[in-house]
């Protein structure tokens, strides 16, 4: 029966540590400093943002990120807080990224903050999700080599994306937006 998958996956699901990619405390400490505005759009449950970034990590996402937007769990809560509000600017989507639909929420707030999506600029590691996304949203994008798409070829050959878009880690951010600052100032964007 689903009730029983479901509760051995999140049973599984538990058990598996995904630890973050070194220097990103670092990074959003001076995305911060420089009041950069920064948010989480994840095709995830919010248990498992819970339990696999906040607690094995000790990332306190308040403090670091502006919103974060989760999938809202469509199966029955089994002890893992599926739809537990995680932050004060926590949104719920019923739709999943590439959906343009997801994007909704993340859009109207925003908006409400007086950010243009010109001033938006979206880091994913897929191709068919953070990638089609950025796309369909009309949003600047960079992709990242710490997920399933692991080497520039790869975003090129399977997303069509310049190699100067892919960085390693979001380590490479503030080098990479300082680099884009300074071609904007000579007038080369």
């Amino acid at each position: 029966p689903p009730e029983v998958v479901h509760r051995r996956w999140a049973e599984e699901e538990r058990k598996i540590k995904i630890p973050l990619c070194p220097g990103v405390k670092e990074v959003l400490s001076w995305l911060k400093i420089w009041d950069f505005q920064t948010g989480v759009i994840t095709n995830r449950r919010a248990g498992h943002l819970l339990s696999k970034v906040i607690e094995d990590n000790q990332l306190d996402l308040a403090g670091n990120f502006g919103f974060i937007q989760t999938v809202k769990a469509r199966e029955p809560d089994f002890g893992t807080y599926n739809n537990r509000k995680l932050h004060p600017n926590h949104f719920f989507s019923a739709f999943a990224k590439p959906d343009a639909r997801s994007f909704r929420i993340i859009r109207w707030f925003l908006k409400n903050r007086g950010i243009a999506k010109e001033n938006v600029l979206f880091i994913g590691d897929t191709v068919g999700a953070d990638l089609e996304l950025a796309r369909r949203v009309g949003i600047e994008f960079l992709g990242v080599l710490t997920g399933p798409v692991d080497t520039k070829e790869k975003w090129r050959d399977w997303g069509g994306l310049d190699e100067k878009r892919v960085l390693k880690s979001v380590i490479e951010l503030p080098r990479w937006l300082s680099r884009r600052q300074k071609e904007e100032l000579e007038g080369r964007v």
